[in-house]
Order: C-alpha cells, then sequence, then structure tokens
C-alpha cells in the first residue's frame, strides 16, 4: 500500500502549502531544507526582476498534530505569519516555528 508522505497544493498566486503526514520536525526540516537547496541550486531566470537574478524562495513553516478545536484556518494562519517573517527578513529564506 501506498502511504501518503507530503501534500502538495497551491493555494494563492504564488503561494503553496505542503502538508507533511504524520512527519516529525526533524524530518520536516530536513525536507524543507532540500527543497529549498534544489530551487535554488536551479538558478532558474527570474526576468526583469530589480533584486535577484534567480527564482528564490521564502517559506513559512509550521508543524502541528492536528488537535481537536484546531481548524486548518488556525494552521494557515500560523504558516503564513512565518511566511511574513521570512519575507521581512530579506526573502529567501524559511522560518520553521
Amino acid at each position: 500500500m501506498l502511504q501518503l508522505e507530503y501534500f502538495v497544493s497551491r493555494y494563492g498566486g504564488d503561494e503553496f502549502v505542503i502538508l507533511g503526514i504524520n512527519k516529525s520536525d526533524e524530518e520536516l526540516r530536513d525536507f524543507i531544507e532540500k527543497l529549498f537547496c534544489n530551487i535554488n541550486s536551479a538558478k532558474m531566470p527570474f526576468l526583469d526582476h530589480m533584486v535577484f537574478q534567480h527564482v528564490t524562495i521564502s517559506m513559512g513553516v509550521v508543524n502541528k498534530t492536528v488537535e481537536s478545536g484546531y481548524s486548518l484556518a488556525e494552521f494557515i494562519s500560523s504558516a503564513d505569519n512565518n511566511l511574513y517573517v521570512a519575507k521581512k527578513n530579506g526573502k529567501n529564506r524559511y522560518v520553521f516555528k
């Protein structure tokens, strides 16, 4: 039986949600670090951008066990807050809290 490890979905214009299924903080951090490094090493050209020559990635990461009373909206809000911290601190980084 194939087990789902990660679920990826587009959430907005340039925002995506990645859900790690039953992942520890260490497993999720390893996955995010690998994703971050792969995107940065790809050096995809970013046309007509004043700051970056290549496509970069900023991520807000949250690892939360689904509990009664904790909504998906709260989860998304926590990740979104971390994303804004990453962008505020210079972009092309991730914040994992």
